[in-house]
């Protein structure tokens, strides 16, 4: 990263710790050391060699050891923010910290638990409408994609409003729940800077990734679950509300102005479900339906994040009236209501 704000940072005892991932949508990693009474770090990097190894050696020329890290906090649980963590707590005598709502991503993704968790997805899958090879392509890549690496032994849950001392003053967990159920930002309110994890990013609007409720049955898997772009909408109004100076963003460069982005980031969304009632003013359609019709290049994973931000969109249109969800012959139909055909 090569951003203006790192220099003044220093000062505050901010240092940046920037590291591959082993995903093509986000290439790099940015875990953030706060010096203080305890040491911490705000998220890891992802559990890859050439992560752990790039975290080691720009660790060192900080002045200090790994084993001096007292405090890991997680923005969120998935495995290129939370996936070094054990790896650090081997190496100190580090606690670690993150939202409830995450916490399982990190300390209970086994086998068993994945082969029971899969059962449902595989069941809600087929009712989006995929096809029986794409949902065999999912079942390969997801356990690799949630495992965060080791997993970990315990951690300490955030709670919005919690605040730890560190160098630069007092640091604040404020809920950020979109992304992901659990997703957290830390704010350092007498400097104007949030450490925004996956919550606000320079270049990319954030995914609004699926997430069944954790106690959905077999036979109906979408009870309870975490309608995620609904709920991130709602996280940046809050966020709009701060005063910020700099935000610290999980991947690429430090940024300001964060209202334009959010402002940015609403049209965005807003500019997708036009085209989304659109689409269903010509007719009823399940999700993986919509999603092909909306990014016919898209394949493998982009596809997979593609519907994911699809399922949000037709949620946010069905919280706003303005479509209809059905079930017909094992499969989701959307259809718009009859007062915005003419919309």
């Amino acid at each position: 990263m090569k951003s203006p704000h790192l220099q003044s940072l220093e000062r505050l005892g901010i240092r940046l710790i920037e590291t591959p991932t082993p995903f093509p949508q986000v290439p790099t990693a940015n875990a953030w050391l706060i010096e203080g009474p305890e040491l911490t770090i705000i998220d890891t990097g992802s559990a890859f060699r050439p992560a752990w190894d790039a975290f080691k050696e720009q660790f060192a020329r900080t002045g200090h050891a790994i084993g001096d890290i007292r405090r890991v906090l997680i923005t969120h649980g998935h495995p290129d923010h939370a996936g070094l963590a054990m790896a650090i707590v081997k190496r100190s005598d580090a606690r670690v910290f993150i939202h409830e709502a995450d916490a399982r991503k990190v300390t209970t993704v086994s086998e068993e638990r994945f082969g029971s968790v899969w059962g449902r997805y595989e069941t809600y899958y087929r009712l989006l409408g995929m096809p029986a090879d794409f949902i065999e392509y999912m079942h390969q890549v997801a356990f690799a994609a949630l495992r965060p690496g080791e997993l970990l032994d315990t951690v300490e849950m955030l709670h919005d409003g919690d605040t730890f001392e560190v160098g630069a003053g007092k640091l604040e967990v404020l809920a950020c729940p979109g992304h992901t159920p659990g997703c957290v930002c830390f704010h350092l309110p007498d400097h104007g800077v949030l450490f925004s994890g996956d919550h606000l990013l320079p270049s990319i609007s954030p995914n609004p990734v699926m997430e069944l409720g954790a106690e959905a049955s077999l036979e109906e898997p979408w009870e309870g679950k975490f309608r995620s772009l609904v709920t991130y909408i709602e996280s940046l109004e809050r966020s709009r509300a701060m005063d910020l100076d700099l935000v610290l963003p999980g991947h690429g460069d430090t940024f300001t102005d964060h209202r334009r982005l959010i402002d940015e980031l609403n049209r965005f969304h807003q500019t997708r479900q036009h085209h989304v009632l659109k689409a269903l003013r010509a007719s009823e359609a399940t999700v993986y339906d919509l999603a092909r019709q909306l990014f016919p290049n898209r394949e493998h994973i982009e596809l997979f994040l593609s519907i994911s931000e699809m399922v949000g969109h037709l949620e946010v249109l069905e919280a706003e009236e303005k479509i209809t969800r059905t079930l017909q012959g094992g499969r989701f139909y959307h259809r718009i209501n009859q007062e915005d055909v003419g919309s």
